[in-house]
């Protein structure tokens, strides 16, 4: 019935109603994104996965975190499932959230922020500090009328950075940053949005500042890996879990974070429940659980698998 009545409403006045109730959810629960620093991930694969190492690695380094994902939700440590079934929950709840992280102290907050939820302005209410790009793929898009406008759903978060005002935290005027994978495609048009600092990170090196990596060798457990010379070792047994690693490694570094000692923190993350996930009970082969279901994601899932891999069985559905 309300799916069937939208055709009828004009799109300007849906999306007044939803931006409305973005702010009147931001002023209800006393502007709490305005006393934390705020890190928005967007993209299309990654995200999750990138939300928790950022949380991982502030964690580590003395900071008390809060963040929201398709996975789950943690208020300075305690998590939750997520059982909304929806990446980015409505304004009210998003708001109710940040309300909670900041009353139990978290000094940095992560929000998990998708095209849908960008379409229909739950970020409104929110003053992000920096605005993280994993990936552009063509998926999720028949909900947006296309990959160009889903493209431009994503693009609405990195025009809405610099739309809020800077913050001023323990009298620390906070910047405005950007990061992007520049190894993407699409990453040009995400790094054009207006910024106080452009951040790039990957596995290739571009000129600019950035965050650059290269994997020396892989073993069944993980890889040996060169971050801007430096060697770490990470306990991550997907190429595509590395990059969300490096993704991670870059924001967290470009908090303050000296390189060093965000590299050694990161020498502990671990793979995300449900993200090439190893199920071992003693047989003599292996199961690896992804949450992988679209094409561009199950193509990086099996070009994960590790070399000289066997037969391989996929079960789908």
């Amino acid at each position: 019935m309300l799916h069937a009545l939208k055709k009828f409403i004009p799109r300007s006045f849906l999306q007044f109603y939803h931006a409305s109730l973005g702010y009147v959810a931001c002023i209800v629960y006393g502007n709490p994104s305005h006393n934390m620093i705020v890190i928005g991930v967007t993209g299309t694969n990654g995200k999750s996965s990138t939300v928790q190492f950022i949380a991982q690695l502030l964690t580590d380094l003395g900071e008390k975190v809060g963040y929201t994902s398709t996975a789950g939700f943690s208020i300075a440590g305690n998590a939750v499932e997520n059982r909304m079934k929806m990446t980015m929950p409505g304004r009210f709840a998003l708001q109710a959230m940040l309300r909670d992280m900041k009353r139990a102290g978290c000094t940095y907050v992560i929000v998990e922020t998708s095209s849908q939820g960008l379409a229909q302005y739950r970020h409104v209410g929110i003053n992000y500090d920096m605005v993280v790009f994993t990936n552009l793929t063509p998926e999720h898009i028949e909900s947006h009328g296309g990959f160009e406008k889903y493209k431009e759903a994503k693009g609405m978060l990195f025009s809405h950075l610099t739309a809020r005002a800077h913050k001023t935290i323990e009298g620390k005027r906070i910047p405005k940053q950007i990061l992007v994978h520049s190894d993407d495609a699409h990453a040009a048009y995400f790094a054009n949005f207006p910024a106080d600092a452009h951040v790039a990170f990957g596995w290739q090196h571009y000129a600019g500042k950035g965050v650059y990596a290269q994997e020396i060798s892989q073993d069944a457990d993980g890889a040996r890996v060169e971050v801007q010379d430096i060697p770490v070792y990470w306990h991550l047994s997907a190429r595509f879990s590395r990059l969300n690693a490096l993704a991670a490694v870059a924001t967290v570094h470009s908090c303050g974070f000296a390189l060093v000692d965000v590299l050694v923190a990161s020498e502990k993350l671990r793979d995300v429940a449900g993200r090439f996930e190893r199920i071992l009970v003693g047989q003599p082969f292996a199961v690896i659980v992804d949450y992988a279901y679209e094409p561009y994601a199950l193509q990086a899932l099996f070009a994960s698998l590790p070399p000289h891999t066997g037969k391989v069985i996929g079960v789908h559905g």
